[in-house]
């Protein structure tokens, strides 16, 4: 996983962009979980979604990568606060503005989304 620069400023500046409760547009996040099974950890494992900065990641398969854009991109490394920071306050605050505002976690299985809403699970 490449580590992320910045990880703070690019905290700070996803929340000024998601947060603007005037914008009505959808807002695309990524959120990278940790990883954690114990395949994962094994050195000789590689990762196929790399972390390229706030808004950035890439995506390898085989010989290939693709770079894609999102308005965040929260790698393995953010927190539960941080991601609250930058989805949770502003869906919230523009649902008390009178906004309709969802927040919609997909993915496979395994994929970080119970990881995305609810935080680490204790052991």
């Amino acid at each position: 996983m490449v580590a992320q620069q910045g990880h703070s400023d690019g905290v700070e500046k996803a929340a000024t962009v998601l947060g603007n409760t005037t914008d009505t547009d959808v807002k695309v996040v990524v959120r990278v979980r940790p990883q954690v099974l114990s395949i994962e950890l094994q050195p000789d494992v590689q990762t196929c979604v790399e972390v390229e900065g706030h808004n950035s990641l890439v995506v390898r398969s085989g010989n290939e990568a693709t770079s894609m854009q999102f308005n965040w991109v929260a790698g393995p490394a953010t927190t539960q606060a941080e991601f609250f920071k930058v989805v949770g306050r502003p869906t919230v605050e523009n649902c008390l503005s009178g906004f309709n505002s969802c927040i919609f976690a997909y993915g496979q299985t395994g994929s970080g989304k119970t990881h995305t809403m609810i935080g680490e699970l204790p052991q």
